[in-house]
């Protein structure tokens, strides 16, 4: 079992996490976003489930998710964020009395299929967990790299469920758009990141966005530790040590 925090006014232990940071109001929303983004408001403001979203890897799905925990929580709902790799050593149990959360992400759906013998326990613990969310008004948000029509799901009447809802795809971001993504992230801090040095940090590290917001946020500190902007040469030197 791994002890993680839920978003609600008494505290569980349950295999639960989420990370915070920016809310859906202060998110980039590029043109492939725009969709999803509006899903999402749409579903908090509504109860609408389940909603899924696909993409492949930089696509900006986790940062939607975290941000869509953190607006669920700043309104007052119970939220309750599963990454798949995580809980799956906990075994089927783990998903009981979820129902009791308002919002209920599952994240790495792609990464579930056949990577247990359990499949058909976990298939069938996500079909109850999910039809006493939906009878309590709780709402299931899924996040996937592949398109629903590529899993592997034995349990049809669970298929049915899950697409029952609209499903959005997200494609990969550009390397412009990392830009201005890093550029809109930096001045949420306060900070200001031309478009040079984010063109900089996108030849210098990994094009991944997890990668690039993390040396953001090591950026940040260090600015605020040596009063320093944030020019070319200072990432450079920031980025021998990261």
């Amino acid at each position: 079992m791994i002890a993680v925090q839920l978003t609600m006014p008494v505290q569980y232990t349950l295999p639960v996490q989420f990370q915070r940071q920016s809310d859906l109001a202060s998110l980039w929303v590029g043109p492939s976003h725009a969709p999803v983004f509006h899903g999402v408001q749409h579903l908090l403001n509504n109860h609408v489930s389940p909603l899924i979203m696909w993409g492949p890897a930089s696509s900006g799905k986790s940062h939607v998710l975290h941000a869509t925990c953190q607006q669920a929580s700043e309104q007052g709902l119970r939220v309750g964020y599963l990454p798949w790799k995580e809980i799956i050593s906990g075994g089927p149990t783990v998903l009981e009395d979820l129902d009791i959360l308002d919002l209920l992400i599952w994240d790495d759906f792609d990464t579930f299929f056949n990577s247990t013998s359990l499949q058909a326990q976990w298939e069938e613990a996500l079909f109850h967990t999910f039809n006493r969310l939906h009878e309590k008004g709780g709402v299931l948000v899924i996040a996937s790299r592949t398109p629903p029509r590529e899993w592997t799901i034995g349990l049809q009447d669970l298929y049915s469920r899950l697409l029952s809802g609209p499903v959005y795809h997200l494609r990969a971001l550009t390397d412009d758009e990392k830009i201005k993504v890093l550029m809109h992230r930096a001045n949420q801090r306060g900070l200001l990141l031309s478009e040079s040095v984010g063109s900089f940090l996108l030849r210098r590290l990994s094009r991944d966005l997890h990668v690039l917001c993390q040396a953001l946020q090591e950026l940040d500190r260090c600015s605020l530790q040596q009063q320093r902007r944030i020019t070319i040469p200072f990432v450079k030197e920031v980025l021998e040590a990261f």
